[in-house]
């Protein structure tokens, strides 16, 4: 996963993590009309938006608080990875029990929120995908 091509990456994007990518589009679509700058990350781009929440990946694109802290930027590029290369179609699902155990943790009692595999996951992917140098390479 980690030497995936950039064109691998967008086909895989818009193919097999298809719902995600289109999602990710007209959100980040709607940002960009209202004057926000999409960045890239690797493979994928990105929008800086609010303050102290995190980040929430969609497809293609993700989402980041204004802080833009690395370890966010290489954990979302992670999910954008397990969603075009791994659980696809299915990633929606994994993405609201995430949402669900993010919310849970803010708002009820908190709880290790990387001990779930999907996000402990996110985080390797992404970390092993910014440290090759080619991964981000045309």
């Amino acid at each position: 996963m980690k030497n995936i091509k950039r064109w691998q990456f967008y086909l895989l994007s818009f193919t097999w993590g298809l719902p995600m990518s289109i999602v990710g589009l007209l959100v980040c679509g709607v940002l960009m009309c209202l004057g926000y700058k999409p960045k890239r990350y690797g493979h994928a781009f990105y929008i800086p938006i609010g303050k102290n929440w995190g980040g929430m990946e969609l497809g293609w694109f993700f989402l980041v608080d204004s802080n833009e802290y690395e370890h966010t930027l290489q954990h979302e590029l992670g999910h954008a990875y397990q969603n075009a290369c791994k659980l696809g179609w299915i990633y929606p699902i994994f993405f609201i029990v995430s949402a669900s155990r993010y919310w849970y943790a803010r708002l009820v009692r908190p709880i290790d929120y990387y001990s779930w595999w999907f996000e402990s996951e996110a985080n390797i992917i992404g970390s092993e995908v910014m440290e090759n140098e080619e991964a981000c390479s045309d």
